[in-house]
């Protein structure tokens, strides 16, 4: 078993991450610089909650699974 909220917290990762390419896609095909900026948004928040996913799972080796 994951720890408390890890998978949950990488569901919500994937979810960024398709974020972040479907605007560069959009970026990439419209030429439309504001969804560059949009994207750098959501990579602040996908780093935010990554970093707590990493957390999560850096207890494993403090606690062990269970």
């Amino acid at each position: 078993m994951w720890p408390t909220g890890s998978s949950a917290l990488y569901a919500e990762a994937a979810g960024l991450w398709t974020q972040v390419a479907a605007l560069l896609a959009a970026a990439g095909r419209t030429g439309d610089a504001t969804r560059l900026s949009e994207a750098g948004t959501v990579l602040r928040e996908l780093a935010r909650v990554e970093h707590e996913a990493m957390r999560a799972l850096s207890a494993l080796g403090r606690t062990g699974l269970r």
